[in-house]
């Protein structure tokens, strides 16, 4: 370890009344912990050590107390209890507990699991929520569950194609089977309205084609279908800048700019259609497919950008930004997402260039701190990107999609269970999973203090002026996040470790010590670091914050993403579930009993369902986890969604990872 790096083992920012820390609560350790020396400021850090020495500048500066280190007479004891401990693992294990990093790996690798009551809880709620939408909504694109009524908006049943590929990942066959018949026997794309071109392609395209790679290609009027809807959308991309309009209408097959013909585009729809359409030229072998969204992508990249940072609008007819306003909320956030997940679905490196270029950025520009608790949240530029330009502290719950990108881009999909994986990463790597831990624990306070347990649709976080602001390790953090340094000696080692072995799953170690600073726990859940204004505590049952808390449990073990996860779908299920069958969204989640707005999302069960099952899912039954499918590619790595083998679009579909010929990309 350099001498210039800070060792810190810190405690967590949530006290002993975290209702989601797992239980049992040892209280005996807690006492033991809070009774050693610590941080005046904050007497739950402990256990702080700096490679610079006792005199160590930073440490003076940052507040910092060093630990006891103990007597000599206590060490003793210390070796004696390690010695024990080498010898009986030696005995029960056959290895040393330094070479036991694999073995427990195994032990806590998040597939390997024989029984979850968690996840047929939520397999309930999926047929629940069928149920409503059957009996009411058949056919229809979503239910109205407390009137048992339904809407129709684009008039392509979208709830069935959204949730197809789920029905398979629950095991559901006869709601797939149901589903399967509708889509090939009575499915039409000729409603006389003009539909959006982006939902129609991330949820209909993409819920088609994930529903056709999971049934290994057996039934290929699901990919007609889908290749059908292509077909008309690409009418869309008939424009002089080659960026596709926003909407087409089904039974004239004439495009339409958004806002009635007078723009502008969305950023983020104009940019986030190239998964499903480049998957299509794979299955299809039709480049024509591959070069509309490819047209998209080189008109983009030679636009100018601020760190990789896009304003949320564009003129489509000129093929150039319109407006200033930068976020990563509504209009903005899929097109960093796909930035990210076309670099892992075919391998293009451009795109992890401009990923990395574009996180960076936010990084850089976007980072806040909140106060009095020191949660990091992504901000907005809503005058531009200008020098000096003003950080708004809101922040849409659609942002919360980020960590699960940052940790997915991060690990490439791979299990980082060890201290031992971590450090094998490369310093940016690190950093973009230390990143999305934090603002992961930010998007779950957005469900923890709000009365309903639920997230507000957007937060304004609360931020100390220049004279409030403490040098804290929070702090610290954060300019190490927004400079993107790697090597800054204040970094610090974010897991409490008493026995310095690098190779101990961080899934083995005490939740309570990941994070880099105290929660202070109040009486209640309050909105003590955001507030929430009054058109803005609507729960629209969306699925940002499950998605990342999946892939943060799929790519470290931590079970911390488990315990959030399950306490999100009990408020879920307290306070969404309607007796007769779905689940309606939330008109204000400050009050309890919150009112609610009389109508399920499509995505709720292609998405939101999806990633609470794949959070506590088990392995299909009845099915050999080696049984090979079709390229190496497994039931279970299909049913289970391997992140290693299959890319999630921004609506929950998958798709396996292929690499694109060399025809396509000339």
């Amino acid at each position: 370890m350099s001498s210039y790096l800070p060792v810190l083992d810190v405690r967590t920012r949530r006290g002993r009344d975290d209702p989601s820390a797992p239980s049992p609560y040892d209280a005996a350790a807690d006492a033991d912990f809070l009774n050693r020396k610590g941080r005046p400021d904050r007497s739950h850090v402990v256990s702080i050590s700096w490679a610079g020495g006792d005199t160590d500048a930073d440490a003076e500066r940052m507040k910092y107390n060093k630990a006891s280190r103990g007597t000599p007479f206590k060490r003793i004891w210390v070796y004696l209890l390690a010695l024990a401990l080498a010898t009986f693992s030696i005995w029960r294990f056959g290895v040393a507990p330094w070479r036991r990093g694999k073995l427990l790996m195994h032990l806590h690798d998040p597939t390997d699991v024989t029984s979850d009551k968690m996840a047929e809880s939520v397999v309930a709620a999926f047929r629940h929520a069928w149920k409503g939408y059957e009996e009411h909504a058949w056919g229809f694109d979503e239910l109205k569950p407390v009137s048992k009524d339904h809407s129709t908006w684009m008039n392509v049943g979208m709830t069935i194609i959204d949730a197809l590929d789920t029905a398979l990942v629950m095991g559901q066959t006869d709601i797939f089977d149901k589903a399967l018949t509708w889509v090939t026997e009575e499915l039409k794309f000729d409603y006389d309205t003009d539909s959006n071109v982006f939902e129609l392609t991330i949820r209909v395209l993409g819920g088609l084609l994930s529903a056709h790679q999971m049934t290994d290609q057996k039934h290929p009027a699901v990919l007609a279908r889908a290749r059908e809807l292509a077909d008309i959308l690409l009418v869309a991309f008939d424009t002089p800048s080659g960026l596709p309009l926003e909407s087409v209408n089904f039974a004239t097959r004439k495009p339409r700019a958004a806002n009635h013909g007078a723009g502008p585009g969305s950023t983020a729809e104009i940019t986030t259609l190239a998964l499903e359409f480049k998957y299509l030229a794979h299955l299809t072998g039709d480049k024509k497919y591959w070069d509309a969204v490819q047209k998209v992508d080189e008109v983009i990249r030679k636009l100018k950008k601020t760190d990789g940072l896009v304003p949320v609008y564009m003129n489509t007819e000129k093929g150039d930004w319109q407006g200033i306003e930068i976020r990563l909320g509504s209009r903005g956030d899929s097109y960093y997402e796909y930035l990210g997940k076309q670099y892992l679905l075919t391998d293009e490196q451009k795109y992890l260039e401009d990923y990395r270029t574009a996180i960076t950025g936010i990084r850089k520009r976007l980072l806040g701190l909140s106060t009095p608790n020191q949660f990091f949240f992504i901000g907005e530029l809503q005058a531009g990107a200008h020098e000096n330009a003003p950080v708004s502290t809101k922040m849409d719950h659609l942002v919360c999609f980020l960590p699960g990108t940052l940790a997915l881009v991060a690990t490439r999909g791979k299990m980082t269970a060890t201290m031992e994986d971590r450090l094998q990463m490369t310093g940016i790597d690190l950093l973009d999973l230390e990143l999305a831990e934090e603002l992961a624990h930010s998007c779950w306070e957005m469900y923890a203090q709000t009365a309903a347990g639920l997230s507000p649709e957007i937060a304004f976080w609360k931020t100390a002026t220049e004279s409030e602001e403490e040098n804290t390790i929070a702090r610290a953090e954060l300019e190490r996040h927004k400079t993107g340094d790697v090597t800054r000696r204040t970094k610090v080692s974010r897991y409490y470790n008493g026995t310095l072995s690098k190779d101990i799953p961080l899934s083995k170690l005490r939740v309570h010590e990941a994070t880099i600073r105290p929660y202070i726990s109040g009486t209640g859940p309050v909105e003590s670091d955001f507030d929430i204004h009054a058109m803005d505590g609507h729960n629209l049952l969306r699925p940002e914050t499950i998605e990342s808390f999946f892939v943060l449990w799929r790519v470290t073990g931590n079970p911390v993403w488990r315990e959030r996860g399950r306490k999100m779908f009990e408020a879920f299920e307290k306070w969404c579930k309607v007796e007769s069958g779905g689940y309606t969204s939330l008109s204000d989640v400050r009050v309890v009993p919150p009112d609610n707005r009389d109508k399920m999302e499509t995505f709720f069960l292609g998405e939101t369902l999806k990633y609470f099952y794949l959070l506590f899912a088990v392995r299909p039954t009845g099915e050999s986890p080696s049984e090979d499918d079709v390229d190496g590619i497994t039931t279970q790595d299909r049913r289970l969604i391997n992140l290693e083998k299959f890319v999630l679009n921004t609506e929950a579909h998958a798709f396996p990872i292929f690499k694109p010929p060399s025809a396509f990309k000339q």
